[in-house]
């Protein structure tokens, strides 16, 4: 059964729209410098995966990578592109709660804004870490300096929101990647 999430998310896919790409490479670097405090055979969940661009470019860097999001059109369009360019991703129609087991990096590029209980998800992202494992969101912030020229407030976090994030990991830092109408844009990396 499709619910109203699903279905706003199937037409984005649609209309053929596409997510900001920029911070792809920015990511990888951070989950290449990882590797040195985690094992070999990287896992990595990508939440919200979207079109798949970002899972297959892990995949094709030789990590083990699932890639879910409640868009079935999203997924098609992800297998798609991993079959064009023959990389191995497991991507599901699914959200983060039908997820079992453990994974060494867990994804949320442009998603974290959209949860709508943050507490519950990040219980389950615990749930899904082992003790090496970190949680890398790529989002955009809003902040008191550049809340006049964000154009799109509801696609950004808070400040505060990062102070939560303390609350549920006991390291928590953050990278300034670029600055646009979009908000201050972060990849924030937590570790248990």
């Amino acid at each position: 059964m499709i619910n109203l999430k699903q279905q706003m998310w199937n037409k984005f896919y649609n209309n053929g729209a596409k997510y900001n790409q920029n911070s792809n490479c920015k990511i990888l670097e951070i989950i290449n410098s990882t590797k040195v405090y985690i094992k070999e055979n990287i896992h990595i969940l990508d939440i919200g995966c979207g079109a798949g661009e970002l899972s297959v470019i892990l995949s094709e860097h030789g990590y083990k990578v699932t890639g879910i999001d409640i868009s079935d059109v999203a997924i098609v369009k992800a297998r798609r592109l991993n079959e064009d360019r023959n990389t191995k991703v497991n991507f599901l129609v699914s959200d983060i709660f039908q997820i079992e087991g453990k994974f060494d990096i867990i994804l949320c590029k442009l998603v974290f804004a959209f949860i709508e209980d943050k507490e519950v998800f990040l219980d389950k992202i615990k749930c899904l870490m082992n003790a090496n494992s970190s949680f890398i969101i790529s989002t955009p912030i809003i902040t008191l300096e550049n809340k006049e020229k964000v154009l799109k407030p509801a696609i950004c976090i808070t400040v505060q929101d990062i102070e939560d994030l303390k609350k549920h990991f006991s390291k928590v830092s953050s990278v300034l990647e670029n600055q646009d109408n979009f908000g201050d844009n972060y990849i924030i990396t937590c570790s248990i």
